[in-house]
């Protein structure tokens, strides 16, 4: 009970260009490169929280209203002055393996669906790169397949070798007669979600810190690591700090 709406462009120009550029135009200002090292309370007496970042050689310090961060679990223990003594949130992690397929002259070749999912077997998701990009990712003649095996742990312990003859089998299941990959990449992103298990403690958007709030996939909603929950968690965050500049309470 759903469509599948599929991008005609790369998930850059999908979604955080068209972003930068809305609030570019709304008079934010959008600095890319600046690495925050520093989050603290207003020193002036005054509210606000000071931040402190750096790009290149250079260290500025700022104060601002408030603060979301929008950050990666992984990277909430560079920020331990946000939590209170002893409730850092640990995490544990899930890894994704994506295993890349190139055919050969194979522009007859098509997988059908673009995007197919097995309920057997190591793989449990195949996309047709060619299809799924505008202007093609590969020559006319080439057949490129992403093999996407989630929650991969045991899956990235295994020799390379192994994972991309075993994937090539499976998809040979789909596609009959398939000829021998001409060439194969595994990438495996040790860090693609956390594990949402029941003993998980997922932290909310308040932090120990007045103004400042955490917004990401990981703080608590009814989700797991997904791009919904994620949505939700930044509009939560925005509602918080926009209630607690005018000094209201958020709905």
């Amino acid at each position: 009970a759903s469509d599948l709406l599929l991008p005609r462009v790369d998930l850059s120009a999908l979604f955080p260009e068209p972003a930068a550029e809305w609030l570019r135009t709304k008079g934010g200002d959008v600095r890319l490169g600046n690495r925050v090292t520093d989050i603290s309370p207003s020193n002036d007496g005054d509210a606000g929280v000071l931040i402190t970042s750096t790009s290149g050689n250079e260290t500025t310090t700022e104060k601002f209203d408030a603060a979301i961060l929008a950050i990666a679990p992984q990277q909430l223990s560079a920020f331990p002055s946000i939590f209170a003594p002893n409730s850092s949130p640990v995490f544990d992690f899930e890894p994704i393996t994506t295993i890349y397929l190139g055919y050969a002259d194979a522009s007859e070749r098509r997988l059908s669906p673009t995007m197919l999912g097995q309920a057997d077997g190591l793989v449990h998701w195949f996309f047709d790169r060619r299809a799924l990009t505008v202007g093609g990712v590969s020559k006319s003649d080439e057949l490129i397949i992403a093999a996407v095996i989630s929650a991969s742990r045991a899956a990235a312990e295994r020799p390379t070798a192994e994972l991309v003859a075993q994937a090539h089998r499976e998809l040979a299941a789909h596609l009959p007669g398939l000829p021998a990959p001409a060439w194969s990449k595994v990438i495996t992103e040790k860090f693609a979600t956390f594990a949402c298990t029941p003993s998980v403690v997922r932290p909310s958007a308040l932090t120990s810190r007045p103004r400042v709030y955490l917004a990401g996939d990981f703080v608590d909603n009814p989700y797991p690591a997904t791009l919904e929950g994620a949505a939700r968690n930044g509009v939560a965050a925005a509602r918080l700090a926009l209630a607690t500049d005018s000094g209201t309470t958020p709905s």
